[in-house]
């Protein structure tokens, strides 16, 4: 009988994959059951190196959990000098799409609000988060945008500490509330105008990223027509036509942050 009821109750090894799955934040509070239901709905699969996961624009439709190797956020067609951020292992990437595409009106402005949010080293959340608090080794914001459906991304990446996950997101959240509450400054979308309209200017003169427009005009029956016009309303657009279109399309309340990595071992 003994050896019965030790049989009955013997302990089943669980799952390498659910015992990663545990270790991300996300999932770290669910019980074996509720983390065997997450593990059916994943699907595992290896990439090559230099494999593109998805492509700028695609409609995003899922939330993806690196495991090995690491993941290179990039601009389209550009993985050296539009190299955006770079995704280690045990961390979640996702999207939030915004009812837009590259044909909307406010596309424009919401390419500068990004681009002062989050897009460089003069960005506000890497003043805050990088240089002022020490929480980040890189935070960056940006979007992706569709040239189809109105499904653009807006993205916003942060690699950190796990004994800074509180702070960060503590600084996150005041940095989004800030921005779309007390909106950007006029010298800051002055600078991002002239920023963007630079970079958009030398991505036509390089060659991959030159192909890439070719080969997307062609599909979508355009011409660099389409982009000078793009380019003029970046041009004329002021700090409140940004701050409007920002406001427009992006509640703080409405986030959903995602913290992975290993908490369990962080510093007292």
């Amino acid at each position: 009988m003994k050896r019965m009821f030790g049989f009955l109750n013997h302990k089943k090894a669980e799952h390498p994959r659910i015992a990663q799955i545990r270790q991300l934040h996300l999932f770290s509070t669910l019980r074996p059951r509720e983390l065997r239901v997450v593990d059916g709905l994943l699907h595992e699969r290896e990439y090559l190196p230099g494999e593109v996961i998805f492509d700028e624009g695609e409609e995003g439709q899922a939330l993806y959990v690196v495991l090995r190797g690491r993941i290179l956020i990039c601009r389209q067609g550009d993985p050296v000098n539009g190299r955006i951020a770079e995704i280690p292992p045990g961390a979640l990437f996702g999207e939030l799409a915004l009812p837009l595409n590259d044909e909307s009106t406010d596309y424009p402005a919401l390419m500068l609000a990004s681009y002062v949010l989050g897009d460089t080293g003069s960005s506000r959340l890497w003043k805050r988060i990088r240089e002022k608090e020490g929480l980040s080794y890189g935070v960056y914001a940006w979007i992706q945008a569709s040239s189809f459906e109105p499904n653009t991304p807006l993205m916003i990446e942060a690699i950190f500490a796990p004994e800074n996950r509180e702070r960060l997101a503590k600084a996150l959240a005041e940095e989004l509330s800030g921005a779309v509450k007390n909106g950007f400054t006029d010298a800051e979308v002055d600078i991002a105008k002239n920023s963007v309209l630079k970079r958009r200017q030398l991505q036509r003169t390089q060659d991959a990223s030159l192909a890439q427009a070719l080969v997307q005009q062609a599909y979508r029956g355009r011409t660099f027509e389409f982009a000078g016009k793009v380019d003029a309303a970046i041009a004329v657009l002021t700090a409140a036509d940004v701050n409007s279109a920002l406001r427009k399309y992006v509640k703080p309340e409405a986030f959903a942050f995602v913290y992975a990595g290993d908490f369990a071992k962080k510093r007292k």
